[in-house]
């Protein structure tokens, strides 16, 4: 493999890396790009979830947390529970949110979609917003999405899958 073609294999991996779990300053600055990149995405999607004011809803792959303060005004009298993988997320999502966190509306979590650790029928309604492309095994995740929401609530699982969307491999 020529050294140019090494290179850009090399970046793509770390970026899709990245995207995945981000971490240090390049997850940093990811998070901040992609919350903005998802804008749009995010309120339709949480426009799809009809989301009442008083409702306990979950936020899965919360990324920065952008999501989570839209959700958080949307259920002045309800409950956002934010969950993300990184490490890295779970810190600018709780600052983000540190005035809701603060008042008992938001809580934000370093969690695995697949190992939620929370009771079972918690939750009206749960949200994943770009990140079912990341699940390793989604039957498996969908499954446990399922057991924490209460009989009649609501899942939204949005992707841009439009042909601008960047590809993931």
């Amino acid at each position: 493999m020529n050294p140019v073609a090494w290179l850009r294999a090399r970046a793509r991996d770390t970026l899709a890396r990245q995207i995945r779990r981000p971490d240090g300053w390049v997850g940093s600055v990811l998070g901040h790009l992609m919350a903005r990149e998802h804008r749009d995405l995010t309120v339709w999607c949480l426009d799809l979830l009809d989301v009442h004011p008083g409702d306990a809803v979950l936020d899965i792959g919360c990324g920065s947390g952008a999501s989570t303060h839209a959700l958080a005004s949307r259920t002045p009298r309800g409950a956002v529970t934010a969950i993300d993988f990184s490490p890295r997320m779970v810190r600018q999502a709780r600052r983000r949110n540190a005035k809701a966190i603060r008042a008992g509306q938001v809580a934000v979590h370093e969690a695995d979609v697949a190992d939620l650790p929370f009771d079972a029928d918690r939750f009206d309604r749960a949200v994943a917003i770009e990140t079912v492309l990341f699940w390793p095994d989604p039957v498996a995740a969908l499954a446990e999405v399922r057991r924490v929401l209460r009989p009649g609530g609501r899942l939204a699982v949005c992707v841009d899958a439009s042909k601008d969307s960047p590809r993931v491999e």
